[in-house]
């Protein structure tokens, strides 16, 4: 049995003075800074579910900070998936023309901003395994003051995706039509339509058109879910909306019809 002098246990706590230290700089560092972080409120669900991603943006410096997430909160996002063969794909941007709401907002010092993500939007995720993303908010962050800082940024982000699960896109779906039939808000029953509308699966099909029929708002969204999904009775659908009196959604059901007409039915 060896007994550690009193000069080795010194340096023992020493280096564990050494090490806090370091640390504690680190932290400091962080906390003064700008952090940027996304991650995934589920990192394991079924295919063809929303994935959701939420980014968040910490201000620890003493003055505020300035940067824009592009129209509509969201085009100045970029992300890559790595498949579960090593393979690498940069999802599209979203397209930035057109009327939405503006990007830009500010942030006062030692605060955060939050915001949910919904991945579908840029990429949608075809098959089970486990995937990798990265994301990253594109564009010049800056202090009230106009200079421009460098943000600490979180790594990459792992999902798994299991095999397809019926019932649990169902459910989802069910949620999903209540929220965008009850809201009270045009903006909360949209937004609900559109995550039903990422719902890429037959499933989804008779709960687009229980938007159609019942919702108030989030009909637009609705047919375009249906032109994602393209099968017999999502194109059946489309087909008698466009036949249909209401002249606003006539013509977004012809324009997805349209985009159809190079696409294979499943």
């Amino acid at each position: 049995m060896k007994i550690k002098t009193s000069a080795q246990r010194g340096l023992g706590g020493f280096a564990i003075l050494v090490v806090a230290a370091i640390l504690g700089v680190a932290m400091a560092q962080m906390e003064e800074g700008v952090n940027v972080s996304f991650a995934l409120p589920e990192s394991s669900v079924t295919l063809n579910e929303p994935i959701f991603v939420d980014f968040s943006i910490h201000n620890g410096l003493t003055e505020s900070i300035r940067f824009d997430l592009g129209k509509d909160l969201k085009t100045n996002f970029d992300f890559m998936i790595t498949h579960p063969d090593g393979s690498k794909v940069q999802a599209p941007r979203l397209p930035t023309g057109g009327i939405g709401q503006i990007g830009k907002r500010s942030l006062v010092p030692k605060t955060t901003y939050t915001q949910r993500l919904l991945l579908n939007e840029w990429y949608q995720i075809n098959a089970p395994g486990e995937y990798t993303i990265e994301a990253k908010l594109t564009g010049q962050i800056e202090t009230a003051s106009g200079k421009a800082v460098t943000p600490q940024v979180s790594g990459s982000i792992h999902l798994k995706i299991h095999t397809r699960n019926p019932d649990k896109l169902k459910k989802i779906c069910e949620d999903l039509v209540r929220t965008t039939i009850e809201s009270l808000t045009v903006a909360d029953a949209i937004k609900a339509a559109l995550i039903l509308s990422y719902v890429q699966d037959p499933v989804a099909v008779p709960y687009l058109e229980q938007v159609l029929k019942q919702a108030k708002w989030g009909k637009r969204e609705a047919i375009t879910g249906l032109g994602r999904i393209h099968n017999e009775e999502a194109i059946k659908i489309l087909t008698a909306v466009a036949e249909g009196e209401n002249e606003e959604l006539k013509s977004a059901a012809r324009a997805a019809l349209s985009r159809l007409d190079s696409q294979p039915i499943d």
